[in-house]
């Protein structure tokens, strides 16, 4: 069944994630609801016209937290270890290591790719190449390696896999399809659907990796959060340390929300750093790094004991800027107990929650590369990382460490996904993942400034478990 012909039929246009969903249902439901929306005169149809009401789509933010502390109950909680790059690293640096890493990535990418609906044959470029095919229907697995325009304002990719090269063409008549194309970054790795001709593919449909339409959250029976936060900078004059000790008093006295919160995650940027950026010591008050982690131990200690807290690093951290990178190493900051360092990414899974913690340096690059993008809303900018299931997925933007095996893949589906960097708190729901971008500590920095950045300091997120609500607690109040 030509689902887009169908609803070209009756003058209507599908989104993408319209059409991605009403692949996975039967005839009868898809003419169903295409008669339904005849009635309404729909012309434009998008994600939330042909899903059930019941399943929704962007997350409401709101609070229905009880005052039950948290302190009642036992953590359950898993880190991932074998997804962890402490202690693991075996890089050497050599041309060979880095061709192997984007093997490994495309490898494991199209794993993913192979098992999403399709009517077509998934062919390799060489058998399309050698085979001289002409006008048939095919499916391929590439990675782009090149985008541009032609004269004849077609969009031309130059893509390749294990076994050869090959051209993907796509026509601007096809409007829904070119404004997606447009989304496609250097070194995606997708699926294309089309029909060959004259040694190239026109495209008839893109195939993202993406997250699955199956993926449902389960809430818990005891009412415990997650509180989230980063970028506390310590160490930079800008800085706001009552702030962050208001936090803290807050978890401290424990009533309402906060009696609820039995887990915090930090996402990276823990302290300013030294020497990251030139001249940064004329904007640092702590100059000393082991001072800048002492000063984030005292506030660690501080913790309520019933709260289990889990660290990773960012790019002001004192661990390898490339990634991924280790945990922070005992030697600049040591605690035992409740409080976990983990490398960047970490996947941990939180009592039914399966977690996928990253700094987000790549966030900057993707927020370049795809039109529609921008640094208010982080959170959209997460979730177009997460659907190409992988962490930094343009290459050479971003520095990264060719290990034996690429630990910035997505191969699991997470729950919650978060992220910090940008310095701006963003939360939204994506096929029932939710995406939560940290804000920050720190006031606005003069490189903020000059790009027009506008940070949320001082706002944390917090999870509810058992509701599956979110809510963001804001303690500046925009100072």
């Amino acid at each position: 069944m030509d689902i887009t012909k169908l609803f070209l039929k009756h003058n209507m246009r599908l989104t993408p994630e319209a059409e991605e969903y009403l692949r996975h249902l039967s005839e009868e439901k898809i003419k169903e609801i295409a008669l339904s929306l005849i009635e309404k005169n729909k012309i434009f149809v998008s994600l939330d016209d042909v899903k059930p009401k019941k399943e929704k789509k962007v997350v409401v933010i709101r609070s229905s937290f009880k005052d039950v502390p948290a302190r009642e109950y036992s953590s359950s909680f898993k880190i991932y270890e074998d997804k962890d790059i402490t202690g693991k690293s075996r890089a050497s640096g050599k041309f060979e290591d880095f061709v192997e890493l984007i093997r490994d990535r495309f490898r494991r990418t199209s794993s993913i790719l192979r098992n999403k609906i399709t009517n077509y044959q998934t062919l390799t470029l060489k058998k399309i190449n050698d085979s001289h095919m002409e006008n048939e229907k095919v499916k391929v697995i590439v990675i782009v390696s090149n985008k541009r325009m032609t004269k004849k304002g077609n969009m031309l990719l130059d893509v390749e896999d294990e076994t050869d090269t090959g051209r993907i063409l796509i026509l601007p008549s096809d409007q829904r399809l070119f404004n997606e194309a447009n989304t496609i970054t250097y070194d995606a790795i997708i699926g294309v659907e089309g029909t060959v001709y004259k040694g190239m593919v026109i495209a008839d449909r893109i195939v993202w990796p993406d997250i699955p339409f199956n993926h449902k959250l389960k809430p818990i029976d005891e009412p415990m959060s997650i509180m989230y936060l980063s970028d506390t900078h310590i160490g930079s004059k800008l800085f706001l340390d009552n702030i962050f000790q208001e936090v803290i008093d807050w978890l401290k006295k424990g009533e309402g929300i906060a009696g609820n919160i039995k887990y915090v995650c930090f996402a990276g940027d823990i302290v300013d750093g030294v020497g990251i950026y030139p001249k940064q010591e004329n904007e640092l008050v702590i100059k000393d790094i082991y001072e800048q982690y002492e000063i984030f131990r005292k506030y660690l200690e501080q913790f309520p004991d019933y709260i289990e807290a889990f660290v990773i690093p960012g790019n002001h951290d004192a661990v390898r800027r490339a990634q991924p990178q280790p945990r922070i190493p005992k030697e600049l900051i040591n605690m035992n107990g409740n409080v976990h360092f983990l490398g960047d990414p970490a996947w941990i899974k939180i009592e039914n929650f399966l977690h996928l913690l990253y700094h987000g340096d790549a966030l900057d690059s993707v927020i370049a590369s795809i039109p529609g993008l921008d640094y208010k809303q982080p959170e959209r900018a997460m979730v177009e990382v997460v659907k190409r299931r992988h962490l930094s997925p343009i290459y050479g933007t971003n520095p990264i460490v060719p290990e034996k095996k690429d630990y910035l893949m997505i191969d699991e589906v997470p729950d919650i996904v978060n992220m910090g960097h940008l310095h701006r708190n963003g939360v939204t729901k994506y096929r029932d993942v939710y995406h939560i971008c940290s804000g920050t500590f720190q006031l606005k920095t003069e490189y903020q400034a000059k790009f027009g950045h506008v940070p949320t300091p001082g706002v944390v997120t917090v999870f509810d478990m058992k509701s599956l609500n979110i809510k963001n607690v804001d303690f500046y109040e925009g100072g």
